[in-house]
């Protein structure tokens, strides 16, 4: 996957934000288009959209979206249907080949990415795909660690965020949990019981001390 085919395909999967509630820019023709403007991936003959189009492009992202996730048939059956739609021919070059457009416009767009996908499945690029575990962004990343541990897009950013929200979350259980405990102590007082102590052994239950002949 060159860098041309990365930037690409991270913005096709990326086209959803989660930090201000669900915002999908495959939602419309019109969000779409803004889209393909704003992430400067429009060429020539991209700008006529259909809702159609628009359909099967977020039809084709959501589904990879998917596998990466789970690798499970059925995700693959779905992926497979919404390739079949699609123009998808292989150039050969050289002793290689890959996957590319048979045409232009959003479902030569769309055709583009899967091939990317195909790609990145046969190099081994698609088995280092993750999804950030911050909750406000959830985007696709490459993980490049060595044991493929990476759990956010960016530390700096997301995973900052993920830790400071679960140190706010141990704290409010911590004060939670205080709160109970001392609810439970107002309420033991007004009912008159008694707080349990701890039982201490007074000796009186020990057997007599017996001389032994020396």
């Amino acid at each position: 996957m060159d860098r041309a085919d990365r930037r690409l395909f991270f913005k096709f999967l990326n086209s959803h934000h989660h930090d201000e509630g669900v915002r999908d820019w495959f939602a419309n023709r019109d969000l779409f288009t803004r889209w393909l403007t704003a992430e400067r991936v429009a060429e020539s003959g991209l700008i006529d959209v259909t809702t159609e189009d628009v359909d099967l492009a977020r039809a084709a992202r959501d589904a990879l979206n998917a596998l990466i996730d789970d690798h499970t048939p059925r995700n693959a059956a779905q992926l497979d249907a919404i390739a079949a739609q699609l123009p998808l021919r292989v150039r050969f070059e050289g002793a290689d080949s890959h996957l590319e457009p048979a045409a232009t416009g959003i479902r030569g767009l769309t055709a583009r990415v899967l091939g990317i996908a195909h790609d990145a499945m046969r190099d081994g690029t698609w088995a280092r795909l993750s999804h950030c575990q911050n909750d406000t962004c959830q985007w696709a990343f490459l993980d490049q660690s060595k044991n493929r541990s990476r759990r956010w897009c960016d530390m700096s950013t997301c995973g900052t965020k993920s830790k400071a929200r679960a140190y706010r979350a141990r704290q409010r259980e911590l004060r939670e949990r205080a709160a109970e405990a001392e609810r439970q102590l107002r309420d033991s007082a007004v009912a008159g019981d008694s707080p349990p102590t701890e039982q201490i052994n007074t000796g009186a239950d020990r057997p007599p001390f017996r001389a032994t002949s020396l």
